[in-house]
């Protein structure tokens, strides 16, 4: 959800278009029996996010504010809040400043136990297992403010699979243990890492054509298999994402579970299948 929407005319306005689209979203959640894990991200431009609404708050205290509001409104029925996507990305990816997200992340924290403090803070997912970059976050004071680390391990090539040997790349799965590593040095060896964002294209055009459909049913099914067997410190996964798109790029929009149309893909049977072998386990 974008803070800069929610809240686009001033501290003290709530759109209440956006509030009622959340509130449904929360709601239908609840009915279904699922957990949400939302990710709150984009500064309006009164609080300092710019014309491009990519900057950081200039007065974080204005953050906490408005995820004070949110973690209140929605105290027990959000399971998890993730603080900001891929910050290591803002300004191109690994450029982002460290220095500059740790004051966003300890806002954002303190904004959630204050709202709700049985729900779960979850730090922005990096692009990539971005260790070094993490290292950085964890070296600007994120330490104590966050419950779970969150990381996003697509894979570079987009079509390698996901035991591919880290050989220290950023971009791959099995790179999750140089970021749990990293953790262990800063003494958070006992907070689990999620995967807030994961998943293969199935683009078969543009500059980044992916794997098939097959292909990426297996992909999916073998990711949950080794990510239990090699790394019991990944407690959750997410895909990115569950339907199609037509709004960007090739390799952007076919990542879904689903097509374009709402029919499946076999990825789609290939998350139930892991699912329930989870759940059995």
């Amino acid at each position: 959800m974008g803070w800069c929407t929610l809240q686009e005319e001033g501290p003290d306005r709530v759109s209440a278009w956006y509030q009622e689209r959340l509130d449904f979203v929360v709601d239908s959640a609840a009915q279904r029996g699922l957990k949400l894990l939302i990710m709150v991200g984009c500064t309006p431009k009164w609080a300092g996010g710019g014309d491009d609404l990519t900057g950081f708050p200039s007065d974080p205290s204005d953050f906490t504010r408005a995820m004070t509001y949110l973690a209140s409104r929605y105290q027990g029925r959000v399971a998890a809040w993730e603080i900001w996507n891929e910050p290591d990305c803002r300004g191109g990816c690994p450029n982002g400043s460290a220095s500059d997200y740790v004051p966003v992340l300890q806002a954002g924290y303190r904004g959630v136990r204050a709202g709700d403090p049985s729900a779960v803070v979850v730090s922005a997912g990096t692009s990539g297992n971005n260790a070094p970059w993490i290292e950085q976050m964890y070296a600007a004071g994120a330490k104590g403010f966050f419950d779970v680390l969150a990381v996003h391990p697509y894979l570079e090539p987009v079509t390698a699979p996901p035991d591919a040997p880290s050989a220290n790349m950023v971009y791959r799965l099995t790179s999750v243990e140089a970021v749990h590593d990293v953790m262990v040095r800063y003494g958070d060896q006992g907070k689990p890492i999620w995967f807030t964002e994961f998943g293969w294209t199935t683009a078969s055009s543009g500059e980044r054509p992916g794997v098939d459909e097959a292909t990426q049913a297996a992909y999916l099914r073998s990711a949950v298999e080794l990510t239990v067997r090699r790394f019991p410190y990944v407690t959750a996964a997410f895909w990115f994402c569950m339907r199609d798109r037509d709004d960007w790029t090739p390799y952007e929009n076919h990542f879904g579970l689903l097509r374009l149309d709402g029919s499946a893909k076999p990825s789609f049977a290939a998350l139930q299948q892991a699912n329930a072998w989870l759940g059995a386990k």
